[in-house]
């Protein structure tokens, strides 16, 4: 597992932030946090983080992997999950109620998050706005991505 988390240090991301504002910042994105995945102990889950300082739309980035680690495609696509932590959004009743009588809301995003796979080492991450809205806060985890591991970790 370790040699894996050492893999990660190695992962590669070609960034675009998207501001509103044309500013020059120092920030950037890290890889953070990762963890053993069940899969037959062969993988690990690693969340991609913003490092910022001023509001971001959105962002672009293609995702390298070295030698050893390759995208899960499970289920025919990149295993990449949106955290939408700092996603603004809106609530609606449902109509429906939970076990406490509460009426139960439904979150309508304002952004979305789409990959393309490239290669199995190579995947381009998207993060928009259709209504240009930014984000809610400067700093903070975006998505977390899943990789196997392959020769020589296995």
């Amino acid at each position: 597992m370790n040699t894996i988390k050492q893999a990660l240090l190695f992962v590669c991301c070609m960034v675009s932030l998207v501001s509103s504002a044309q500013n020059t910042t120092s920030d950037y994105l890290s890889i953070e946090g990762a963890t053993e995945m069940t899969i037959n102990g062969t993988g690990v889950r690693f969340y991609v983080k913003l490092n910022g300082s001023i509001n971001y739309s959105g962002y672009n980035m293609d995702i390298y992997l070295p030698d050893g680690l390759e995208f899960d495609l499970s289920g025919g696509n990149p295993r990449v999950f949106p955290l939408k932590t700092l996603w603004p959004y809106t609530e609606q009743e449902t109509g429906d109620e939970d076990d406490n009588g509460d009426p139960i809301m439904e979150k309508s995003y304002t952004h979305s998050l789409t990959t393309e796979y490239k290669a199995p080492k190579h995947i381009k991450v998207i993060c928009y706005s259709s209504k240009n809205e930014s984000l809610t806060g400067v700093s903070g985890r975006l998505f977390y991505v899943y990789v196997k591991a392959t020769s020589p970790y296995v």
